[in-house]
């Protein structure tokens, strides 16, 4: 398609670029008003001054962000494992190395202040399960809703076995 070039076509275009330079010089102005007011540290009324990048001490801790997960999944089953995995998915900064033993660690203080609760021991290779809490004053071992198998095999080894107690008495 051949471009034809019109007076009124010339005449539009130099508006355009009229039109742009204006806006450029306009916008290059109010740059060096800004800078100017930077440096003197005055702003204008009713400027509003650059933001300000936040920039807090501190990252969250590990412990924190389990107690954020499990208080939003209150109803959800944890395992370091599991836990573990799902701070991965949400790309939470670990450190490497020794993540299972601080993952560990920061569950099992959970459940010592009462907001996480154990709803099964954990024995050899398969670790504890927790649950959601809350604010509890006490620290609970076993929630209300664990099933009742759960609770009485916690319970056994508090218990004497009748082998033990017939050869003690014989």
């Amino acid at each position: 398609m051949p471009i034809t070039l019109t007076k009124e076509t010339i005449d539009n275009y130099e508006r355009e670029i009229e039109e742009r330079y204006k806006r450029d010089k306009e916008g290059i102005q109010a740059l060096r008003e800004l800078f100017a007011r930077l440096e003197t540290g005055k702003h204008a009324s009713g400027a509003t001054p650059p933001p300000v990048k936040r920039v807090t001490g501190r990252r969250q801790t590990l412990a924190s962000k389990i107690e954020e997960i499990c208080s939003g999944y209150k109803t959800e089953e944890w395992t370091t494992r599991r836990m573990l995995e799902h701070l991965r998915s949400i790309e939470f900064p670990m450190k490497k190395g020794k993540t299972n033993n601080a993952l560990s660690t920061a569950m099992a203080n959970l459940a010592k202040q009462g907001k996480l609760g154990i709803i099964r021991r954990g024995i050899g290779n398969r670790g504890h399960i927790y649950r959601w809490q809350g604010d509890a004053q006490q620290p609970q071992e076993t929630s209300p809703t664990a099933d009742a198998k759960d609770q009485a095999a916690a319970a056994e080894p508090a218990q004497p076995a009748d082998g033990p107690q017939q050869e003690a008495a014989g």
